[in-house]
């Protein structure tokens, strides 16, 4: 969503809200990937572990720290907020 909304943006002529929604985009694919990279190792340590992509149980999910989770739910809802700007500006 965040790539489509930074396309968006670009055509739309806003460079810097493009950015700044480019941005926000990378911020969420690397904060979630920190939060698997946080589940994955946790899974490791179980016996039953598979090795899939989401093979996680609560317990090991629960092991994310509160602050990657914040900036996850963070960048997203920015996101967001930065696509209706564009439905706005292009609409509105």
């Amino acid at each position: 969503m965040g790539a489509g909304t930074a396309w968006w943006l670009w055509h739309g002529g806003n460079t810097v809200a493009a950015c700044i929604a480019a941005a926000l985009a990378l911020i969420s694919f690397w904060s979630f990937g920190v939060m698997h990279n946080y589940a994955t190792e946790a899974a490791k340590r179980r016996s039953g572990y598979e090795g899939g992509f989401s093979d996680f149980t609560a317990r090991e999910v629960d092991e994310i720290p509160n602050w990657i989770g914040a900036v996850n739910l963070a960048a997203t809802i920015a996101v967001v907020a930065c696509a209706a700007y564009a439905g706005w500006q292009t609409f509105g």
